[in-house]
């Protein structure tokens, strides 16, 4: 039988994520490395993102190039050295891992908390309260199914809904290694955006362990944008989209999942 990988949901990634109009200033990045102690308590390390670039010169010789760091990462890891909670800037992104679900009421606090203090750090830059403007906001999920028995016992129908419109039939009886790539737009009624990019990616192994590894992405395009902080620095009408997000990804994967596993999960 297929079980998840926590005793009640599956989950084990959440990715929250902002693509912003304009990139980020390397002083920003220095405001948010002096700033670290306001949210250091959840998010202790912090390390630059370093690129590496290197040139020929006419006469072959190496010449090494200084590039100064595109971006600064916060995160904290857990007791055997992975990530567990991680906060990143670069370019003209920022994104939110948490690595230790344990449920949406949880989580999404400490994620609005986060994102709003940095947030709101990197617009004060220059001595003004700049609108950020978000072209893109994202939420991704990363849940795992580890299949307890024999490789000869398999049967995918335990984990997702062959009978469904998503999901073919020719997985049964294919064998334990196989992928499920899907993904689709949908129109977004709310805040003037252009579309809803629904993408679901599962990829089901054999080695170490026999496992299922599903990635589900919801990616919000905003064609006219959206002031991600209010005056009182919260992450205003973000907080809305990011609560229908969670709901839409719900719905998306009970569209996937067997009922057996919707219920194990507690998606019901």
């Amino acid at each position: 039988m297929f079980v998840p990988r926590a005793d009640n949901h599956s989950l084990v990634e959440a990715v929250f994520g902002f693509v912003f109009e304009k990139h980020w200033a390397p002083e920003q990045f220095l405001a948010l490395k002096q700033n670290h102690d306001v949210w250091k308590e959840h998010l202790p390390r912090s390390n630059d993102v370093q690129q590496h670039q290197v040139t020929f010169g006419p006469t072959g010789i190496l010449i090494p190039q200084f590039v100064p760091a595109s971006g600064v990462i916060f995160d904290r890891v857990k007791p055997d050295g992975t990530i567990a909670l991680r906060l990143s800037f670069e370019n003209n992104t920022v994104f939110f891992n948490c690595l230790t679900y344990t449920r949406w009421a949880d989580i999404w606090p400490l994620a609005q908390d986060v994102l709003s203090k940095s947030l709101s750090v990197v617009a004060s830059v220059g001595g003004s309260q700049a609108p950020l403007i978000a072209r893109e906001i994202i939420y991704q999920t990363i849940d795992v199914f580890g299949w307890h028995g024999g490789k000869d016992q398999y049967d995918v129908s335990e984990l997702l809904n062959v009978d469904g419109e998503y999901v073919p039939r020719r997985l049964l009886g294919g064998g334990s290694a196989w992928h499920l790539y899907q993904g689709w737009f949908e129109k977004w009624n709310n805040l003037d955006a252009g579309a809803l990019l629904n993408r679901i990616h599962f990829d089901a192994v054999n080695e170490p362990t026999i496992e299922v590894r599903m990635d589900s992405t919801l990616a919000l395009r905003l064609e006219n944008g959206i002031r991600v902080l209010n005056g009182d620095g919260s992450l205003g009408d973000a907080c809305i989209v990011f609560d229908k997000l969670h709901e839409s990804n719900k719905s998306i994967l009970k569209k996937f999942l067997s009922q057996a596993m919707i219920k194990k999960i507690n998606l019901g």
